[in-house]
């Protein structure tokens, strides 16, 4: 077959969209949006064949793949294009990143030719929709007090808005300002570019499956979130989320009001990895995630 790989623009949505309906899992990369708002970050490009999409990133100057979004019973056609692609036209080994188990179990490859690593610093955090809702029991009290006194401080001075493209410039304004103020341990500066994603989902709202919400104090944006939703798992991703830190409580009524709004039927959440920050690992463990969803790199001997 010859693969023609073209850099994923806003003018491919449409033609791409539709084959995220053939596979539901539960990591983020399921979601159409995740791979909008990260495409100049990893130089993404893709091809269409009959069966799947065929992603590859640029990842430190090295070309790999993601796995390809196709049903279940053409995974494993689609995984040996990809294969072909790399040894006839690459001369290179494949690697494989940000594979799901699901993913694996189909592929069941012989280990004696790939290396298969799990890759902890990828693994999504996925919480059940009614313990984010309602946040009960002894182990989020301290999310429910940060909450009341979000809620005692502000009083009626606060409201929580659904937004939209119409909201560009003040949501964009917002993000630049958060980002100057955030000192961060990413050691890769993905803020910089997750910028460049809101923008790309702003760009394209009406192209895109997605809901976006503000929280506004004496009618000022202080916070927003974006999030999508799959609707055969019934698992709402968040795909980012963002708040005034000087507020006390403000993430954690943002996180709540997003859900009982926007994703009421969500029975999943999925508030996607930790990139291995230390600080945000602590934060998504706080929610107590009812599991973490494993993905590996798959790599040729």
């Amino acid at each position: 077959m010859n693969l023609r790989f073209k850099t994923f623009t806003a003018n491919d949505y449409k033609s791409v969209l539709p084959y995220f309906s053939l596979r539901s899992f539960y990591t983020c990369e399921s979601h159409f949006l995740y791979h909008v708002i990260w495409k100049d970050f990893y130089n993404t490009q893709y091809c269409l064949t009959d069966e799947a999409v065929l992603w590859l990133q640029n990842i430190g100057g090295e070309t790999v793949a993601l796995p390809p979004i196709s049903s279940i019973e053409n995974f494993k056609k689609a995984f040996s294009t990809l294969q072909d692609y790399f040894t006839n036209k690459l001369s290179k080994k494949l690697k494989l990143y940000l594979v799901d188990e699901d993913a694996l179990n189909i592929l069941a490859l012989n280990e004696s030719k790939y290396e298969i690593i799990e890759d902890r610093d990828s693994f999504d955090y996925i919480y059940d929709g009614d313990n984010l809702r309602n946040l009960t029991g002894r182990k989020y009290s301290k999310k429910r007090n940060h909450i009341n006194a979000f809620l005692r401080d502000y009083e009626d001075r606060f409201e929580y808005r659904p937004l939209s493209s119409d909201n560009t410039k003040e949501i964009l304004e917002f993000t630049y300002r958060w980002a100057a103020e955030k000192v961060s341990d990413d050691p890769y500066n993905r803020i910089e570019n997750e910028k460049i994603g809101i923008e790309n989902i702003l760009e394209s709202y009406s192209d895109l499956d997605t809901k976006i919400a503000g929280l506004y104090i004496d009618g000022s944006m202080e916070a927003f979130t974006i999030g999508s939703y799959d609707p055969v798992l019934k698992v709402a991703a968040i795909h980012i989320e963002k708040a005034n830190p000087e507020i006390r409580g403000l993430y954690p009524y943002i996180n709540q009001q997003f859900l009982l709004n926007e994703f009421l039927d969500a029975i999943y959440i999925n508030r996607e990895d930790d990139m291995g920050i230390p600080s945000l690992r602590r934060a998504k463990e706080s929610y107590y995630p009812t599991t973490l969803a494993k993905k590996y790199s798959i790599v040729e001997k």
